[in-house]
């Protein structure tokens, strides 16, 4: 062991559905965020980007920064449920308070 607990823990979410259940996992040295439909691809990273379909689009907004923030602060990795291209990725938060994956898009 290196002295690091490991553990996962249980979050809900409300904007896009309400109970939507996520998981965060750390393992070791290494976190993850299942994000599901909150945001579900690298192109939803951004906070105002909402899908027509969310039930609540400014409740998902105030979710996914507190998600965001809390990813960010613990070096993880996100976990998209609907991206094939790009199925986890870190993210990156700039001067200006926009958020993104850090990987670029493969061609």
């Amino acid at each position: 062991s290196h002295g690091l607990e490991n553990f996962c823990q249980f979050y809900f979410s409300s904007g896009h559905t309400v109970g939507l259940m996520h998981s965060y996992v750390k393992y070791n040295e290494y976190m993850i965020f299942f994000a599901s439909d909150l945001i579900p691809g690298q192109s939803w990273v951004h906070l105002p980007v909402t899908m027509g379909y969310d039930r609540f689009p400014e409740k998902l907004i105030e979710e996914k920064k507190f998600f965001l923030e809390k990813v960010l602060k613990d070096n993880g990795f996100l976990f998209f449920t609907h991206d094939s291209q790009m199925p986890f990725d870190k993210i990156s938060c700039d001067h200006l308070g926009k958020y993104s994956a850090t990987s670029s898009r493969p061609l």
